[in-house]
Formats: structure tokens, sequence, C-alpha cells
């Protein structure tokens, strides 16, 4: 059975619907929604769940405050002029890559055997750089052909350093291999989603005082 939407919220979202057909102008060039008569940026995800929320406007893209959605000016995507926007832009490629592989992961441990693959094993190989070689043989499909070797090697360097931390008690894994080597990606998507976090916020105050 569907679930029925309050009325207002049904009004409301034909209301958004008729003003955004009449107002507003999707512009494929910034990824955002703009206004004829203002300079102002429009967030899509917002617009597309019928809330009008103007956009922060930042050197390289554009960030919305009510849901935390950041959208890449079309200048940047194809070029990068700052380390900032290099910092943000790794970040987020990890993030897709870092869940491909998880994604992976989580579906060896859902549909088949894999007690053999022990935490032990999987920090050995760790430790000693041959994780992708080691899973590659354990697991018949694995693919990490989304890697390059400087990404293989970087991704490598950065499980060395979750071991060297001593955190497995933090990510409750038992003695599975495949779950503790998903946990630690996971714990990279996290360290990389507040480093992100903390280069948008250092990008809005920096904003903020040029204005000033």
């Amino acid at each position: 059975m569907l679930e029925e939407k309050p009325v207002s919220n049904i009004l409301r979202g034909l209301v958004v619907a008729i003003v955004r057909k009449l107002f507003y102008q999707f512009d494929p060039e910034k990824g955002v929604w703009t206004r004829e008569g203002n300079d102002l940026s429009y967030c899509p995800k917002c617009m597309a769940n019928d809330i009008i929320t103007p956009m922060r406007e930042l050197d390289n893209g554009f960030f919305c405050q009510h849901c935390e959605i950041f959208t890449y000016k079309k200048t940047y995507r194809s070029k990068p002029k700052n380390k900032g926007f290099r910092k943000i832009n790794s970040c987020g490629n990890m993030f897709s890559t870092y869940t491909f592989i998880a994604f992976q992961l989580n579906e060896t441990l859902g549909s088949r055997d894999c007690s053999f693959i022990t935490t032990e094993s999987v920090k050995k190989e760790i430790k000693s750089g041959s994780i992708f070689s080691y899973l590659r043989e354990s697991i018949s499909d694995f693919d990490d052909s989304i890697l390059s070797l400087k990404e293989r090697k970087r991704l490598t360097n950065r499980l060395q350093d979750i071991i060297d931390a001593d955190i497995d008690d933090k990510l409750c894994v038992g003695g599975n291999g495949v779950s503790l080597l998903t946990a630690y990606l996971l714990e990279l998507i996290q360290e990389d989603d507040y480093a992100m976090r903390k280069e948008l916020t250092n990008q809005i105050n920096q904003g903020e005082k040029k204005r000033d």
C-alpha cells in the first residue's frame, strides 16, 4: 500500500511546481536553478523536494546550507584552480571508489563462505602491501580495476595507517577479515567526509571575510 501524503504537503508541492515552472530555470552549465531578476543560485536537491533554497556561491562551486549538497562549477570540474578544490575533489572521487569496493566486499559476505579470510590474514596482507592481489586470488570475481596503481598504493598506505592506529575495537568487527576490511573502508570514508566538510567551512569563512 502506498503511503498517503498529508494534504498540506501535496498543496505545497503543487505551489512550488507552479512557481518553479513560471519563474525558475535550470542552468545545466552551473548545475543549479536560477531566477531571472536576481543573481542567486538555487539548490537542485532542495528544488526536487519542493523546497526553494538559495545556495552560497564559493570560488569553485555552490553550497546549500539546508541539505549540505555541494555543486562544482563547470570551469573547476575541468581545470582545478586551487589546492582547496583539489582536496575536495579528491575526497569526492575516493568516496565513490571506496564505496564501490565496500559494496563488492559486502556482496561477498552475503553470497559465499569467506570465513577463510580472517582478520589476521587481511592485516598481514595490508602490512605487506599485497592486499589487492590477495583479494583477487581469494575472491574470484573481485574487481579493483577502478583503482590505478597510484590509487592502490595510496589506499594501501591509508589501510596501514589504520592498523597502526589500533582502532579495531571501535569498529565492532569479529574475526571475519572481509568485515574488517569493509569497516576500514567506512572509516576512511568518514575521515574524508570530515576533511571535506572542514575545507568547505574554511572556504565559506574566507568568502565571508572577503565580503566584509
